[in-house]
Protein backbone atom coordinates (compact mmCIF):
# COMPACT_ATOMS: atom_id res chain seq x y z
CA UNK A 1 0.00 0.00 0.00
CA UNK A 2 2.54 2.37 0.95
CA UNK A 3 3.73 2.40 -2.78
CA UNK A 4 0.32 3.24 -4.30
CA UNK A 5 -0.24 5.56 -1.69
CA UNK A 6 3.59 7.77 -2.42
CA UNK A 7 1.88 7.46 -6.63
CA UNK A 8 -1.29 8.45 -5.96
CA UNK A 9 -0.53 11.30 -3.76
CA UNK A 10 2.13 12.59 -5.27
CA UNK A 11 0.48 12.76 -9.36
CA UNK A 12 -2.52 14.37 -7.19
CA UNK A 13 -0.31 17.08 -5.57
CA UNK A 14 0.88 17.28 -9.10
CA UNK A 15 -2.52 18.29 -10.67
CA UNK A 16 -3.34 20.50 -7.68
CA UNK A 17 -0.60 22.49 -8.11
CA UNK A 18 -1.22 23.84 -11.46
CA UNK A 19 -4.69 24.98 -10.05
CA UNK A 20 -2.64 27.47 -7.58
CA UNK A 21 -1.00 29.82 -10.72
CA UNK A 22 -1.65 33.21 -9.09
CA UNK A 23 0.18 31.92 -5.83
CA UNK A 24 3.68 30.76 -7.39
CA UNK A 25 4.85 30.03 -4.52
CA UNK A 26 2.03 27.78 -3.28
CA UNK A 27 1.83 25.76 -6.24
CA UNK A 28 5.54 25.18 -6.78
CA UNK A 29 5.59 24.42 -2.91
CA UNK A 30 3.11 21.36 -3.64
CA UNK A 31 5.06 20.74 -7.12
CA UNK A 32 8.00 19.87 -4.80
CA UNK A 33 6.29 17.69 -2.66
CA UNK A 34 4.58 15.53 -4.85
CA UNK A 35 8.53 15.73 -6.66
CA UNK A 36 10.33 14.76 -3.76
CA UNK A 37 7.50 12.21 -2.47
CA UNK A 38 8.49 8.59 -4.57
CA UNK A 39 12.30 10.12 -3.79
CA UNK A 40 12.36 10.29 -0.02
CA UNK A 41 10.57 6.47 -0.72
CA UNK A 42 13.29 5.38 -2.25
CA UNK A 43 15.44 6.94 0.22
CA UNK A 44 14.27 5.03 2.97
CA UNK A 45 14.22 1.47 1.84
CA UNK A 46 16.23 -1.36 3.11
CA UNK A 47 19.32 -1.67 1.18
CA UNK A 48 17.81 -5.28 0.07
CA UNK A 49 14.55 -3.91 -1.88
CA UNK A 50 16.02 -3.82 -5.31
CA UNK A 51 18.41 -6.47 -6.01
CA UNK A 52 21.34 -4.83 -7.49
CA UNK A 53 21.46 -2.06 -4.79
CA UNK A 54 22.82 -5.03 -2.76
CA UNK A 55 24.37 -6.26 -5.24
CA UNK A 56 26.75 -2.85 -5.78
CA UNK A 57 25.27 0.29 -4.69
CA UNK A 58 25.55 -1.19 -1.14
CA UNK A 59 28.91 -2.52 -1.25
CA UNK A 60 30.88 1.04 -2.87
CA UNK A 61 28.83 3.24 -0.39
CA UNK A 62 30.47 1.50 2.44
CA UNK A 63 34.17 1.65 0.51
CA UNK A 64 33.59 5.07 -0.22
CA UNK A 65 32.87 5.75 3.40
CA UNK A 66 35.63 4.28 4.50
CA UNK A 67 38.42 4.70 2.07
CA UNK A 68 41.04 7.87 2.54
CA UNK A 69 40.56 9.21 -0.71
CA UNK A 70 38.97 8.57 -4.13
CA UNK A 71 42.23 6.70 -5.80
CA UNK A 72 41.51 4.58 -2.58
CA UNK A 73 38.06 3.55 -2.88
CA UNK A 74 38.38 2.80 -7.24
CA UNK A 75 40.78 0.25 -6.13
CA UNK A 76 38.49 -2.01 -3.63
CA UNK A 77 36.27 -4.97 -5.06
CA UNK A 78 33.67 -7.33 -3.74
CA UNK A 79 32.53 -11.00 -4.53
CA UNK A 80 29.16 -11.32 -4.91
CA UNK A 81 27.47 -14.82 -6.69
CA UNK A 82 31.35 -16.30 -7.07
CA UNK A 83 32.20 -12.87 -9.16
CA UNK A 84 34.60 -11.01 -8.81
CA UNK A 85 33.40 -6.92 -8.60
CA UNK A 86 35.43 -4.00 -8.52
CA UNK A 87 34.47 -0.01 -8.13
CA UNK A 88 36.92 1.29 -10.71
CA UNK A 89 34.62 -1.06 -12.86
CA UNK A 90 31.83 0.96 -12.55
CA UNK A 91 31.09 4.32 -14.57
CA UNK A 92 33.04 7.28 -13.55
CA UNK A 93 30.27 9.33 -13.19
CA UNK A 94 28.31 6.66 -10.59
CA UNK A 95 31.26 5.80 -8.80
CA UNK A 96 31.92 9.53 -7.95
CA UNK A 97 28.21 10.32 -6.95
CA UNK A 98 28.33 7.47 -4.38
CA UNK A 99 31.85 9.00 -3.26
CA UNK A 100 31.00 12.54 -3.07
CA UNK A 101 27.31 11.48 -1.13
CA UNK A 102 28.91 9.40 1.20
CA UNK A 103 31.98 11.35 2.15
CA UNK A 104 29.80 14.78 2.71
CA UNK A 105 26.52 12.61 4.29
CA UNK A 106 27.91 9.46 5.66
CA UNK A 107 24.31 8.12 4.92
CA UNK A 108 22.90 5.47 2.68
CA UNK A 109 19.54 7.07 2.66
CA UNK A 110 20.45 10.02 1.63
CA UNK A 111 22.46 7.92 -1.60
CA UNK A 112 19.21 6.65 -2.42
CA UNK A 113 17.16 9.45 -2.13
CA UNK A 114 19.71 11.69 -4.33
CA UNK A 115 20.03 8.59 -7.03
CA UNK A 116 16.03 8.57 -7.49
CA UNK A 117 16.11 12.51 -7.59
CA UNK A 118 18.44 12.47 -10.34
CA UNK A 119 16.18 10.32 -12.00
CA UNK A 120 12.48 12.05 -11.07
CA UNK A 121 13.74 15.38 -11.70
CA UNK A 122 14.70 15.06 -15.86
CA UNK A 123 11.58 13.14 -16.33
CA UNK A 124 9.12 15.49 -14.82
CA UNK A 125 11.08 18.23 -17.06
CA UNK A 126 11.17 16.08 -19.80
CA UNK A 127 7.63 15.59 -19.53
CA UNK A 128 6.74 19.61 -19.34
CA UNK A 129 8.74 20.30 -22.08
CA UNK A 130 6.57 18.30 -24.78
CA UNK A 131 3.44 19.61 -22.40
CA UNK A 132 3.16 22.12 -19.51
CA UNK A 133 -0.32 21.34 -18.71
CA UNK A 134 -0.11 19.77 -14.92
CA UNK A 135 -2.67 17.05 -15.73
CA UNK A 136 -0.82 15.75 -18.73
CA UNK A 137 2.62 15.66 -16.32
CA UNK A 138 0.88 14.13 -13.94
CA UNK A 139 -0.54 11.19 -16.14
CA UNK A 140 2.61 10.69 -17.58
CA UNK A 141 4.07 10.65 -14.01
CA UNK A 142 1.66 8.05 -13.29
CA UNK A 143 2.60 5.95 -16.47
CA UNK A 144 6.05 6.26 -15.28
CA UNK A 145 4.98 5.02 -11.13
CA UNK A 146 2.96 1.98 -12.51
CA UNK A 147 5.28 0.76 -15.27
CA UNK A 148 9.22 1.93 -14.18
CA UNK A 149 9.55 3.10 -10.88
CA UNK A 150 10.15 0.17 -9.54
CA UNK A 151 12.43 -1.06 -12.87
CA UNK A 152 14.70 2.44 -11.23
CA UNK A 153 14.83 1.00 -7.24
CA UNK A 154 16.32 -1.86 -8.87
CA UNK A 155 18.81 -1.18 -12.19
CA UNK A 156 19.88 2.52 -10.46
CA UNK A 157 22.82 3.36 -13.26
CA UNK A 158 20.49 2.20 -15.76
CA UNK A 159 18.10 4.86 -15.03
CA UNK A 160 19.83 7.25 -14.10
CA UNK A 161 21.18 7.20 -17.75
CA UNK A 162 17.84 7.03 -19.49
CA UNK A 163 16.58 9.82 -17.18
CA UNK A 164 19.07 12.14 -19.03
CA UNK A 165 18.46 10.71 -22.55
CA UNK A 166 14.86 10.94 -22.12
CA UNK A 167 15.07 15.41 -20.97
CA UNK A 168 17.89 15.40 -24.16
CA UNK A 169 15.24 13.69 -26.45
CA UNK A 170 12.09 15.81 -24.75
CA UNK A 171 14.28 19.20 -25.98
CA UNK A 172 15.27 17.30 -29.33
CA UNK A 173 11.40 16.88 -29.96
CA UNK A 174 10.61 19.90 -28.77
CA UNK A 175 12.80 22.85 -29.39
CA UNK A 176 15.07 20.85 -32.11
CA UNK A 177 17.92 21.39 -30.34
CA UNK A 178 20.38 18.83 -31.00
CA UNK A 179 23.18 20.47 -28.76
CA UNK A 180 21.27 19.70 -25.53
CA UNK A 181 20.53 16.37 -26.66
CA UNK A 182 24.38 15.05 -27.38
CA UNK A 183 24.75 16.97 -23.86
CA UNK A 184 22.47 14.58 -21.91
CA UNK A 185 23.54 12.05 -23.56
CA UNK A 186 27.36 12.42 -22.38
CA UNK A 187 26.21 12.90 -18.76
CA UNK A 188 24.08 9.63 -19.35
CA UNK A 189 26.97 7.71 -20.27
CA UNK A 190 28.92 8.86 -17.54
CA UNK A 191 26.24 6.61 -15.31
CA UNK A 192 25.45 3.89 -17.61
CA UNK A 193 27.77 2.96 -21.07
CA UNK A 194 24.53 1.82 -22.56
CA UNK A 195 23.28 5.79 -22.85
CA UNK A 196 25.22 5.27 -26.33
CA UNK A 197 21.86 3.83 -27.38
CA UNK A 198 20.56 7.04 -27.60
CA UNK A 199 22.03 7.21 -30.55
CA UNK A 200 19.24 5.40 -32.40
CA UNK A 201 16.82 7.69 -31.35
CA UNK A 202 19.05 10.37 -32.52
CA UNK A 203 19.08 8.70 -35.97
CA UNK A 204 15.24 7.93 -35.63
CA UNK A 205 14.89 11.86 -35.19
CA UNK A 206 16.88 13.16 -37.65
CA UNK A 207 15.47 10.18 -39.96
CA UNK A 208 11.90 10.94 -39.16
CA UNK A 209 12.07 15.13 -38.61
CA UNK A 210 14.20 16.46 -41.75
CA UNK A 211 12.11 19.47 -42.95
CA UNK A 212 13.92 19.19 -46.26
CA UNK A 213 11.91 15.58 -46.61
CA UNK A 214 8.67 16.24 -44.77
CA UNK A 215 6.85 16.99 -47.09
CA UNK A 216 8.31 14.34 -49.75
CA UNK A 217 5.72 11.22 -51.20
CA UNK A 218 6.61 7.44 -52.08
CA UNK A 219 4.32 6.66 -54.63
CA UNK A 220 3.45 3.37 -54.58
CA UNK A 221 -0.03 1.20 -56.60
CA UNK A 222 -0.98 5.04 -57.21
CA UNK A 223 -1.16 5.48 -53.81
CA UNK A 224 0.75 8.19 -52.10
CA UNK A 225 2.31 7.30 -48.85
CA UNK A 226 4.17 9.95 -46.67
CA UNK A 227 7.91 9.63 -46.64
CA UNK A 228 7.83 9.52 -43.00
CA UNK A 229 5.72 6.37 -43.03
CA UNK A 230 7.95 4.40 -45.08
CA UNK A 231 11.21 5.58 -43.30
CA UNK A 232 9.23 4.54 -39.73
CA UNK A 233 8.53 0.81 -41.54
CA UNK A 234 11.84 0.07 -42.64
CA UNK A 235 13.19 1.05 -39.53
CA UNK A 236 10.91 -1.24 -37.95
CA UNK A 237 11.94 -3.93 -40.56
CA UNK A 238 15.63 -3.76 -39.99
CA UNK A 239 14.97 -3.88 -36.01
CA UNK A 240 12.92 -6.91 -36.36
CA UNK A 241 15.94 -8.19 -38.58
CA UNK A 242 18.31 -7.58 -36.04
CA UNK A 243 16.85 -8.37 -33.10
CA UNK A 244 15.95 -11.77 -34.10
CA UNK A 245 18.85 -12.96 -36.06
CA UNK A 246 21.78 -12.12 -32.73
CA UNK A 247 24.80 -12.73 -35.45
CA UNK A 248 24.10 -9.57 -37.35
CA UNK A 249 23.36 -7.77 -33.28
CA UNK A 250 26.71 -8.80 -32.29
CA UNK A 251 28.18 -7.32 -35.10
CA UNK A 252 26.38 -4.27 -34.45
CA UNK A 253 26.95 -4.03 -30.78
CA UNK A 254 31.31 -4.32 -31.58
CA UNK A 255 30.58 -1.24 -33.98
CA UNK A 256 29.18 0.72 -31.33
CA UNK A 257 31.27 0.15 -29.02
CA UNK A 258 29.11 -2.07 -26.81
CA UNK A 259 31.18 -5.80 -26.87
CA UNK A 260 30.43 -5.85 -23.03
CA UNK A 261 26.30 -6.73 -23.67
CA UNK A 262 26.82 -9.42 -26.07
CA UNK A 263 26.27 -12.10 -23.43
CA UNK A 264 23.33 -10.86 -22.85
CA UNK A 265 21.93 -11.81 -26.18
CA UNK A 266 24.06 -14.40 -26.53
CA UNK A 267 21.09 -17.36 -27.71
CA UNK A 268 18.18 -17.72 -30.20
CA UNK A 269 15.43 -15.27 -29.42
CA UNK A 270 11.93 -16.46 -29.76
CA UNK A 271 8.98 -14.23 -29.74
CA UNK A 272 7.84 -13.96 -26.48
CA UNK A 273 3.63 -13.50 -26.37
CA UNK A 274 3.43 -12.62 -22.96
CA UNK A 275 5.76 -9.46 -23.42
CA UNK A 276 3.77 -8.42 -26.57
CA UNK A 277 0.43 -8.92 -24.51
CA UNK A 278 1.60 -6.24 -21.68
CA UNK A 279 2.00 -4.20 -24.55
CA UNK A 280 -1.11 -5.03 -26.63
CA UNK A 281 -3.25 -2.38 -24.71
CA UNK A 282 -1.31 0.81 -25.86
CA UNK A 283 -0.80 -0.83 -29.41
CA UNK A 284 -5.36 -1.33 -29.15
CA UNK A 285 -5.06 2.50 -28.44
CA UNK A 286 -2.77 3.43 -30.80
CA UNK A 287 -4.20 1.30 -33.63
CA UNK A 288 -7.64 2.97 -32.63
CA UNK A 289 -6.65 6.21 -32.87
CA UNK A 290 -4.15 5.77 -35.71
CA UNK A 291 -4.39 8.34 -38.62
CA UNK A 292 -5.90 11.28 -35.78
CA UNK A 293 -2.60 10.07 -34.12
CA UNK A 294 -0.07 11.18 -36.78
CA UNK A 295 -2.13 14.06 -37.53
CA UNK A 296 -1.80 15.66 -34.28
CA UNK A 297 1.52 15.95 -33.58
CA UNK A 298 4.55 16.27 -35.53
CA UNK A 299 6.72 14.19 -33.42
CA UNK A 300 4.10 11.26 -33.93
CA UNK A 301 5.85 9.13 -36.19
CA UNK A 302 8.99 9.42 -33.82
CA UNK A 303 6.82 8.21 -30.56
CA UNK A 304 5.28 5.55 -33.26
CA UNK A 305 8.68 4.15 -34.36
CA UNK A 306 9.82 3.97 -30.73
CA UNK A 307 7.27 2.45 -29.46
CA UNK A 308 7.32 -0.33 -32.14
CA UNK A 309 11.10 -0.44 -30.88
CA UNK A 310 10.24 -1.14 -27.28
CA UNK A 311 7.96 -4.13 -28.55
CA UNK A 312 10.65 -5.68 -30.97
CA UNK A 313 13.99 -5.00 -28.38
CA UNK A 314 11.74 -6.23 -25.14
CA UNK A 315 11.46 -9.51 -26.82
CA UNK A 316 14.79 -10.32 -25.90
CA UNK A 317 13.37 -11.21 -22.43
CA UNK A 318 14.07 -14.77 -23.85
CA UNK A 319 17.57 -14.86 -24.27
CA UNK A 320 17.71 -13.41 -20.73
CA UNK A 321 16.18 -11.07 -18.04
CA UNK A 322 19.22 -8.39 -18.22
CA UNK A 323 19.07 -8.61 -22.42
CA UNK A 324 15.19 -7.21 -22.03
CA UNK A 325 16.87 -4.02 -20.40
CA UNK A 326 17.71 -2.73 -23.65
CA UNK A 327 13.77 -1.81 -24.66
CA UNK A 328 14.03 0.55 -21.25
CA UNK A 329 15.42 3.33 -23.66
CA UNK A 330 12.54 2.90 -26.28
CA UNK A 331 9.81 2.51 -22.89
CA UNK A 332 10.23 5.45 -21.21
CA UNK A 333 8.62 7.04 -24.01
CA UNK A 334 5.24 5.66 -23.38
CA UNK A 335 5.22 8.30 -20.27
CA UNK A 336 4.05 10.53 -23.29
CA UNK A 337 2.76 8.38 -25.80
CA UNK A 338 0.11 7.43 -23.38
CA UNK A 339 -0.97 11.12 -22.29
CA UNK A 340 -1.19 12.42 -25.86
CA UNK A 341 -3.13 9.29 -27.11
CA UNK A 342 -6.07 9.92 -24.54
CA UNK A 343 -5.82 13.55 -25.41
CA UNK A 344 -7.08 12.98 -28.77
CA UNK A 345 -10.65 11.83 -27.39
CA UNK A 346 -12.92 15.00 -27.60
CA UNK A 347 -15.88 13.99 -26.06
CA UNK A 348 -15.45 14.06 -21.59
CA UNK A 349 -17.48 11.29 -20.79
CA UNK A 350 -15.55 8.77 -23.50
CA UNK A 351 -11.97 10.48 -22.39
CA UNK A 352 -13.33 9.98 -18.75
CA UNK A 353 -13.75 6.11 -19.50
CA UNK A 354 -10.48 5.60 -21.66
CA UNK A 355 -8.20 7.39 -18.73
CA UNK A 356 -9.84 4.88 -16.13
CA UNK A 357 -9.45 2.12 -18.39
CA UNK A 358 -6.11 3.31 -19.04
CA UNK A 359 -5.70 3.17 -15.33
CA UNK A 360 -6.92 0.01 -14.59
CA UNK A 361 -4.06 -1.63 -17.20
CA UNK A 362 -1.52 0.21 -15.77
CA UNK A 363 -2.86 -1.12 -12.18
CA UNK A 364 -2.76 -4.84 -13.40
CA UNK A 365 0.96 -4.52 -15.34
CA UNK A 366 1.68 -3.05 -12.11
CA UNK A 367 0.61 -5.98 -9.79
CA UNK A 368 1.43 -8.46 -11.99
CA UNK A 369 5.08 -7.48 -12.64
CA UNK A 370 6.31 -6.32 -9.49
CA UNK A 371 3.82 -7.74 -6.77
CA UNK A 372 3.35 -11.16 -8.23
CA UNK A 373 6.41 -11.66 -9.54
CA UNK A 374 8.38 -9.48 -7.58
CA UNK A 375 10.79 -8.05 -10.45
CA UNK A 376 14.11 -6.62 -8.91
CA UNK A 377 12.95 -7.73 -5.65
CA UNK A 378 11.23 -4.24 -5.05
CA UNK A 379 8.05 -6.04 -3.06
CA UNK A 380 7.34 -6.36 -0.33
CA UNK A 381 8.93 -2.54 0.93
CA UNK A 382 11.19 -2.66 4.06
CA UNK A 383 12.27 0.53 5.89
CA UNK A 384 16.14 0.77 6.60
CA UNK A 385 17.50 -0.16 9.92
CA UNK A 386 18.39 2.55 12.10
Amino acid sequence: MIYLIIFIVSCLLIIISGLFKNNKFFSKLLLMVGILLPCLLAGLRHYTVGTDVKGYVYPMYQFAVSSTNFKNYLSNHWTISWQIKSVSKYEIGFSALIYIIGKITNNFQVLLFFIQLLMVIPIYFGIKKINDNPKFISFGILVYYFMLYHVSLNIVRQFLSIGFIFYGSCCLLKDNNYKKFIMMLLIGSLFHSSAIMGIVLLIIYFLLNNRKELKKVVVIANHKIPIQKVISFIIIIISTILVFNPNLLIKALQLIGLKKYISYINGDVTFSLKTFIFRLPILLLLLANFKRFLDSDKNSYFYVAVFCLDIIVSQFVSVSAYAQRISYIFQTFNLILVPKLCELYNKKNIKKIIVVLVIAYLCYYWNYQFIKYNRGETYPYIYFNK
